[in-house]
């Protein structure tokens, strides 16, 4: 009886053993398809990570082009000038140009002075970026004599030269 009782404890271990080698083995399987989810996670992450970076850069060239032509554009716009009023030539234009980190833009701008008090003026980029501004510009007070005058003070001064011009000739004449 000791041989069968021996006997059938050892084929009990045996079917234990036998069941902790498949759970073993089941366990060996899960861990090597973990390992491989974690590798997968692994290549995911970093291919997340080029892009994020990818995109990083793009926009910062983006953001750097557009800061580029936006400054060329606003020096373009600077350039421009108004040369003062005339009463008879009361439309002007002017043309600008600006650089900015490596962009350039024009500009071309109108002014209209109705009278010495007022101006309007409007001013835009050519090419494919556009940028505009416009303004009236009104000049309060009195003003000075000689920007009420001057046309009229100059116009005496004209004729008083040329009368001493023409008396300076008579005398050089009469010698």
């Amino acid at each position: 009886g000791n041989i069968k009782a021996n006997t059938d404890a050892i084929n009990r271990h045996e079917t234990v053993i036998n069941n902790h080698a498949t759970i073993i083995n089941n366990h060996e399987q899960q861990l090597q398809s973990h390992e491989q989810t974690l590798v997968d996670h692994a290549n995911v992450l970093e291919n997340h990570e080029n892009r994020i970076e990818s995109l990083e850069r793009g926009m910062t060239r983006n953001v750097e082009r557009e800061i580029g032509k936006a400054g060329a554009a606003n020096a373009a716009l600077s350039a421009l000038h108004y040369l003062g009023y005339n009463k008879d030539d009361k439309l002007t234009f002017s043309v600008g140009y600006g650089h900015y980190k490596g962009h350039s833009a024009v500009a071309l701008g109108g002014f209209y002075a109705p009278n010495e008090h007022v101006m309007f003026s409007v001013g835009g980029t050519l090419g494919s970026e556009k940028m505009v501004n416009a303004s009236v510009n009104f000049r309060l007070g009195k003003g000075s004599e000689y920007e009420l005058n001057h046309k009229g003070k100059i116009k005496e001064l004209e004729t008083l030269v040329t009368k001493l011009v023409a008396e300076v000739e008579e005398l050089k004449a009469g010698k």
